[in-house]
């Protein structure tokens, strides 16, 4: 026997399944759960944006030692340069604090130059006559 199961098609196309049918029934709890998994999913895709722009700096301070300084770096037995041997040196508190700079500077910079001004209304892109016509603020 196979069971079917009933779900709201927003809940179904969020969570990735197939929609079983064009009647699937809905309730104010599965549009709930819906939505709380989208601004889950928008608020760590943030975060994942934030740190990435935090750590870029000791990123590059890593990219630089091992091309610049290879042998100057510890190695292991087997000749691999140990990984702890990078950070030791490294100035870590000018890192984070470059890190923490960039993530300022760039908040700042979208903050001020995306959307609209308060009060204006988004109208999203519309295809009229085979042409997309991009989206504007009123």
């Amino acid at each position: 026997m196979i069971a079917v199961s009933m779900q709201c098609p927003t809940a179904t196309a969020i969570s990735g399944e197939r929609l079983r049918g064009f009647f699937a029934t809905c309730t104010i709890g599965s549009f709930l759960r819906a939505d709380r998994r989208l601004s889950q999913l928008h608020m760590i895709r943030i975060v994942i944006e934030n740190l990435i722009l935090f750590l870029l700096p000791t990123v590059a301070y890593v990219g630089w030692v091992l091309i610049a300084r290879p042998k100057t770096l510890e190695r292991g037995p087997d000749g691999r340069i140990k990984p702890a041997s990078i950070l030791n040196d490294a100035p870590l508190v000018w890192l984070a604090a470059a890190g923490t700079i960039l993530l300022i500077v760039t908040l700042i910079a979208f903050g001020n130059t995306s959307g609209g001004r308060p009060g204006q209304t988004y109208v999203p892109p519309v295809l009229k006559d085979g042409k997309v016509q991009p989206g504007y603020f009123e």
